[in-house]
């Protein structure tokens, strides 16, 4: 086989490519189970939406694509879907303008859909699996070519016009085509929610989510008894009567079915389950969460102790149980198996405006890669433009590029967690600073484009810069990490105390921040703002000491910032990542790092929660486009980005070469003759 390979090397790439085919078919196919879905009804949260989120357990090397339209006047119009395992859908003549977040894209150039938003208000997601008893399965078998958890978000959303319709046609498709899995969806709209599981090849139950109260689900059936007369139950007619005529059903003491007992049961208690669906109760209704057992049921449903808000789920997805008995922190990150999972390829938190038009009352809150180190973009259902960094699509999975957000999120998540004890909590203390900004303010922002009279651009405006500043961000602070680490490295980490040598205490990282923006943010005034060529003169000389240590070239940069009788200066000296700064506040000095990036003065991350620590600081303010426009120094990367004389002086280059080329071919072919 080796020989036949030396000498046919095309077999040996037809070969290799067979194989990577193999793998990224077995990826799609092979059921998640790190998978974690919540649900917080409108009158459990603190912002009065309702949110509902998910997150996803597949490759930690694939890259996620971004959103895809279909339907409306600028989408996509499909008229036939046929998935990886040959189930096929003809969709009406007209469908719902659809929004789909893709995770990888898969043959014949569909994709693997985790969430779906239509213009009707309409949101879908089908990416938590679940796990029925073998019993149940022989009883039930799965359906080859029945639907999957990656085709509903489009299936669903192109059609119904209600998540009552949207269940009901999931039920219909189930009774008629079957279904390839077992999966736990969450179907909603501005009125209701409803939670469904279904069970093996044609057995499902769907209920009404009460808006009071909040669930978890870690690929854990919960749904146990249910009334299938009342009308906010759906389920298939022969969810009973299978179980019964077949011998598995368990019954309870009133003499009730008990559905998860039958489908599930002890047979698939798991830990790898069960313990993140006991976290999320953990966290939000501590009074009611008792002490972890694999086999003590979670309720589906119950109310939390406080309102819940969206960051506080955002966090949620954070977690590696820290504080408990299996914090990852303590017993390796082989252990068990967290909320937050770097086999995450996306998370995505929904929120659910009633008070807004439906087709822009679905807010998207996405997260690339695993959330732990990273933030959360928005992205809402009247979107149609996207920052071309989330859009990219590569068919390659092994090949680990730049320019696309889910390499500069996946890189940061990767970097940082090297010395998580030194980078984690400075990291989320700078995510934490703009995600605690992005939120009320995107609330804001919605109401004033609902009564704009270009409410897609408004939107379009608002999500798409932040897209922008949140992937520049995190391509910026991997650098920073980077630099972090060579530059604590142990072996030079040494001081001397009473004539012996000892490792210094390494300091964390500190991110550096873009002060002009940040102050903004907190309400502050730009005095000024200077970013120019640097020379030595008297302010460096007085302020460095003599003209010899002045620095001497370079950028310059001098920020002055005032909010009320508070006032600060940021100066980055030649404004290199270690040039001395001169950073002061309210006249005090303080020992914080500056530097000049892509134009802008970045200033030591601190600097920041020295100002939120003075009064009439902590208000956020809102900040527009134009105020954050991100230098976008990737663009400025590649053949077509580069400026303008350059690309003629290349073309001409070029063609010099091209002219060359010929000549000698042409003079070899003349004195061959």
């Amino acid at each position: 086989m080796k020989n036949l390979f030396k000498t046919h090397p095309i077999l040996s790439k037809i070969f290799i490519c067979l194989i990577a085919t193999l793998c990224a078919i077995l990826i799609c196919t092979t059921p998640a189970f790190a998978c974690t879905g919540i649900y917080v009804g409108s009158d459990a949260c603190a912002e009065g939406t309702t949110i509902i989120a998910r997150s996803d357990d597949t490759s930690p090397y694939d890259k996620a694509i971004f959103a895809k339209v279909y339907g409306g006047q600028d989408g996509e119009q499909i008229k036939h879907l046929k998935a990886k395992n040959g189930f096929e859908w003809d969709f009406p003549e007209k469908i719902h303008r659809t929004v789909c977040y893709p995770t990888v894209a898969v043959a014949d150039g569909a994709c693997y859909y985790s969430v779906g938003m239509n213009d009707l208000g309409v949101y879908i997601n089908s990416t938590v699996t679940g796990e029925t008893n073998k019993t149940a399965q022989e009883h039930n078998p799965y359906v080859e070519d029945g639907i999957l958890e990656d085709v509903f978000p489009l299936v669903i959303c192109a059609q119904a016009t209600t998540a009552r319709e949207g269940i009901e046609l999931t039920a219909k498709i189930i009774d008629e085509k079957g279904s390839a899995e077992d999966n736990i969806i969450m179907i909603a709209d501005q009125n209701e929610v409803w939670y469904m599981e279904i069970y093996g090849g044609h057995q499902y139950c769907a209920l009404k989510a009460p808006s009071d109260c909040v669930t978890g689900t870690g690929n854990d059936f919960l749904i146990e008894t249910i009334d299938e007369t009342n009308p906010d139950v759906i389920c298939s007619k022969d969810l009973f009567k299978l179980p019964a005529e077949k011998g598995f059903a368990v019954y309870d003491s009133n003499g009730k079915m008990n559905i998860f007992n039958t489908y599930a049961g002890s047979e698939v208690d798991m830990d790898v389950c069960r313990q993140r669906t006991w976290r999320v109760q953990n966290i939000l209704s501590p009074s009611t969460s008792t002490p972890y057992n694999v086999h003590t049921k979670i309720p589906l449903f119950y109310k939390p102790d406080k309102k819940v808000s969206v960051n506080d789920i955002m966090d949620i997805y954070r977690d590696r149980f820290e504080g408990t008995e299996f914090s990852l922190d303590v017993n390796g990150n082989n252990t068990y198996r967290s909320i937050n999972t770097e086999t995450s390829q996306s998370i995505l938190l929904t929120q659910i405006f009633k008070d807004l038009p439906a087709n822009m009352c679905l807010l998207n809150w996405m997260t690339w890669s695993s959330s732990e180190f990273n933030t959360w973009i928005p992205t809402s259902n009247l979107e149609s433009s996207f920052d071309p960094a989330y859009t990219y699509e590569n068919k390659n999975y092994f090949n680990l590029e730049d320019e696309n957000a889910f390499s500069a999120f996946k890189k940061l998540n990767a970097i940082a967690a090297q010395k998580r004890d030194k980078t984690k909590s400075q990291l989320l203390d700078y995510w934490h600073f703009y995600e605690h900004y992005i939120v009320p303010i995107s609330n804001e922002v919605l109401h004033e484009a609902a009564n704009s009279s270009d409410a897609q651009g408004a939107v379009n405006d608002f999500c798409k810069t932040w897209q922008a500043q949140n992937y520049f961000d995190a391509k910026r602070l991997s650098d920073e990490v980077e630099w972090y680490y060579m530059n604590t490295e142990n072996s030079y980490s040494v001081k001397t105390v009473d004539g012996i040598h000892k490792l210094k205490e390494i300091a964390p990282f500190s991110p550096y921040v873009d002060v002009v923006l940040a102050a903004k943010m907190l309400g502050w005034n730009i005095d000024e703002d200077k970013s120019q060529q640097h020379n030595s003169n008297e302010y460096d000389k007085a302020n460095w000491g003599s003209e010899e240590q002045a620095d001497n070239g370079g950028t310059e940069g001098y920020v002055k910032i005032s909010n009320g009788e508070n006032s600060a200066e940021i100066h980055t000296g030649n404004g290199h990542r270690l040039s001395k700064s001169q950073i002061t506040i309210n006249d005090q000095t303080y020992d914080m790092k500056a530097k000049v990036y892509d134009g802008k003065t970045y200033v030591d991350f601190n600097f920041v929660k020295e100002l939120q620590k003075l009064d009439n600081a902590n208000n956020y303010t809102k900040v527009g486009s134009n105020d954050i426009s991100p230098a976008r120094s990737y663009e400025n990367i590649g053949p077509l980005k580069m400026p303008v004389w350059v690309q003629v002086l290349a073309v001409i280059g070029v063609a010099i070469i091209v002219i060359a080329l010929v000549y000698v071919i042409l003079w070899a072919r003349k004195k061959g003759k």
